[in-house]
């Protein structure tokens, strides 16, 4: 999955988990979500994070202004189905990234597609807010993010 959260400062920087390790507290895990909560569209409008690729660190915090929209969008079907598209500009379309299927346990959300699955941590969930991180580390690489999303649909 590394290809979702490689795009723009969250597809290319959120879903590459395959080697994912998630640094969480014991409360993080106590956090319950409501699996019918994430049923829907969500698009990014916020990102903060940091990387460091051999040994050189990047870190972003931004957010999309009120007059613009955002680059990625989430759809999460009752199904279990998911999709991650991203916008392409030029053609002025959504383009499917990935998709795969979704599971939730706690506050753990489990993204499979053909390839790989990764787990995200779900800090905030309500009826507008989606709120993911994630934490990664591997030899020479090291990856952290928090991306708050709005319910669209």
């Amino acid at each position: 999955m590394k290809k979702i959260f490689n795009y723009a400062l969250f597809c290319i920087l959120t879903l590459g988990f395959a080697l994912s390790f998630n640094a969480c507290s014991k409360d993080d895990d106590d956090n319950v979500v409501d699996n019918a909560s994430i049923v829907g569209t969500w698009e990014i409008i916020a990102s903060k994070g940091w990387e460091i690729d051999k040994g050189d660190k990047d870190e972003w915090d931004w957010k999309v202004s009120a007059d613009s929209r955002g680059t990625e969008r989430w759809s999460f079907k009752s199904d279990g189905d998911f999709v991650c598209s991203e916008y392409d500009s030029y053609k002025g379309v959504w383009v499917t990234e990935d998709s795969g299927q979704w599971k939730m346990n706690g506050n753990k959300l489990t993204l499979r597609d053909e390839e790989e699955e990764s787990v995200v941590t779900i800090v905030k969930l309500d009826a507008d807010v989606l709120i993911m991180s994630n934490y990664e580390k591997e030899p020479g690489y090291e990856f952290s993010v928090q991306n708050t999303y709005k319910r669209i649909k």
